[in-house]
């Protein structure tokens, strides 16, 4: 399996997300990641938040993503500032976080150590190429150390704007990752893998996937080889 693929994790308690993280080591599969913001809100706090960290050497992603972007969280930008911080704090490899929160970016820069910083941009409705090159090149100047842009295939063509931006990255400093949602994504998503995608995310199994269009990671395993 790719070194690149990363498993994506969601669970209601830290129960749950325990126990997926333990099923998890099994996969071979380096990266996971977490999104806390589907942990019902007593559930989140910063002893799950450590337990989590503790329950695996693979590497790990925080997302707490936020309601506007295709999320579940209802945080404060001040109260979620203060888990990316506790994640950097406890060693998490990198945090996920918008690249829209402007003011929260900035402060996370100044206090992100050797945790990396995941700039992303998530669009559920379409894929306009316009907002996107600008989009791009905005956060390329920050230099975050991943691009992420997830959006909308409403169309197959929409695949193929995302293909060129990958092809045409050449930010040294930061890699890309970007694919279409959706079940017409589906070529974007085997293309990335096999063509320098920074990231490739999967679920588990298919009531556990964390965004629509998603492939689990059975079904990875399966079309890896198609001719995209």
């Amino acid at each position: 399996m790719h070194s690149n693929v990363v498993l994506s994790l969601q669970a209601k308690t830290q129960h749950a997300m325990l126990e997926q993280i333990i099923l998890a080591e099994f996969a071979k599969i380096t990266i996971l990641e977490i999104r806390a913001d589907f942990l019902m809100k007593s559930e989140l706090n910063f002893e799950t938040i450590k337990m989590i960290r503790k329950a695996t050497n693979k590497q790990i992603i925080f997302t707490l993503r936020k309601e506007s972007e295709g999320g579940f969280c209802t945080l404060t930008e001040d109260e979620r500032f203060e888990f990316f911080k506790e994640a950097i704090h406890l060693g998490y490899d990198f945090i996920d976080v918008e690249y829209t929160s402007k003011e929260l970016v900035q402060k996370l820069f100044q206090i992100k150590h050797s945790t990396k910083i995941i700039l992303s941009y998530q669009n559920h409705r379409d894929t306009d190429p316009i907002i996107i090159a600008n989009n791009y090149l905005n956060m390329s100047y920050q230099k975050p150390d991943v691009i992420k842009i997830a959006t909308m295939a409403n169309k197959e063509d929409d695949n193929e704007i995302l293909q060129k931006l990958l092809e045409s990255h050449k930010v040294d400093s930061t890699s890309l990752t970007c694919f279409c949602f959706g079940d017409l994504g589906k070529k974007s998503r085997i293309f990335g893998l096999k063509n320098n995608n920074a990231f490739t995310y999967v679920a588990t199994e298919k009531r556990k996937k964390t965004f629509p269009g998603q492939l689990t990671y059975e079904e990875l395993l399966k079309l890896k080889n198609e001719p995209y």
